[in-house]
């Protein structure tokens, strides 16, 4: 769910909490009404910069892609890049609005998720990978040859 406060930031709420669940007459309990679990505020001009920031590198991966990897086929779009390898295999990047994230489903390696950091740079947010460093590292083993996407 999206909100727009009065000060001009966007308020992002998903998920509701089990607590509050309980009879009404529950001295403790918040009767049925349960508090959201998860939100975040970004003002616009932020959200803009990343999403910017998010089109440009799916952008520029899918032309290198297309340009030096003949041996996988490349779709881009606005918001994603779809690999598909020589045995039909499906690697998708896209860029999830809600959480501001570029997500990576990858058939090698399962899901990622790259948050851009003040540098810049798109970070995995369970390592300390760019996504430059997984992509490299999964197109390098996918065309048995080394693979390096130059930094954006």
């Amino acid at each position: 769910m999206r909100d727009l406060d009065n000060d001009d930031t966007v308020t992002f709420l998903w998920g509701h909490s089990s607590a509050g669940r309980a009879l009404q007459w529950h001295c403790r309990g918040q009767e049925f009404d349960p508090p959201w679990l998860h939100h975040f505020r970004i003002s616009p001009p932020i959200m803009i910069n990343i999403r910017s920031s998010a089109r440009q590198t799916l952008n520029l991966i899918a032309i290198f892609i297309e340009e030096n990897l003949p041996e996988v086929e490349v779709e881009p779009g606005e918001e994603e890049v779809l690999i598909t390898d020589s045995q039909d295999q499906n690697y998708l990047l896209n860029y999830h609005g809600v959480t501001q994230q570029i997500w990576y489903s990858s058939a090698m390696s399962g899901a990622h998720h790259f948050a851009l950091t003040d540098q810049g740079v798109w970070h995995c947010t369970r390592s300390k990978n760019t996504l430059y460093e997984v992509l490299s590292r999964e197109l390098s083993h996918l065309c048995q040859r080394d693979v390096i996407i130059p930094d954006a």
